[in-house]
């Protein structure tokens, strides 16, 4: 319940009562199961992710590297968990500057192989896909970053979360194409884009 609630805040942009509200999950989490602990790790990825969109990447740092150690101690290389701890590292990495694009473009395709292969309903994946988009955009990699959005745009498609994902998509989608000359694929993602929003 407490998760939930924090995720309607965080949605809503009140991060400071989400995250407030995931660090009493995250107690309650190590009260039942203790740590380190499959739910407990899961929860400091919540926390980090909600620092992250904040914008509050130093705080996200913190919290993630402390989720990637437990999630170490668990000896957990495929939950869901891990695919979302390699998510937002992967996009903390690609804001730092275009030097750790690499390991960026790295983290994020474990991610979204791990989300393809697993977890291809999980609201990470699309994420991630965004995400390893940008960071191969950021590189020069326009033909890679066209595949990842189109990726995108397919997984958002079929999302159950109701939103702004479909727009999103297309919207990351035309920028890309706009920038590599196909402008009528940019026209139609800017289209379908308004549509939504």
């Amino acid at each position: 319940v407490l998760q939930m609630l924090a995720t309607i805040y965080v949605s809503l942009d009140a991060t400071e009562r989400g995250v407030a509200l995931r660090k009493q999950a995250l107690e309650l989490a190590g009260q039942i199961w203790g740590t380190p602990s499959a739910p407990y790790a899961f929860m400091l990825g919540q926390i980090a992710d909600a620092e992250m969109y904040a914008g509050r990447s130093d705080e996200a740092r913190r919290w993630i590297d402390r989720q990637q150690t437990m999630l170490a101690q668990l000896g957990d290389r495929s939950s869901a968990s891990y695919a979302g701890m390699l998510r937002t590292k992967g996009n903390l990495l690609r804001r730092e500057g275009s030097n750790k694009l690499p390991e960026s473009k790295r983290l994020l395709e474990e991610a979204a192989a791990l989300y393809r292969a697993r977890y291809p309903n999980d609201v990470g994946y699309s994420g991630t896909l965004f995400f390893l988009a940008q960071t191969l955009r950021g590189m020069g990699a326009d033909v890679e970053a066209e595949s990842a959005a189109n990726e995108a745009v397919a997984v958002a498609g079929r999302s159950e979360v109701s939103g702004v994902e479909v727009p999103n998509a297309h919207s990351l989608r035309g920028a890309i194409r706009d920038s590599i000359g196909n402008l009528l694929g940019a026209e139609q993602d800017a289209a379908t884009a308004a549509q939504g929003y």
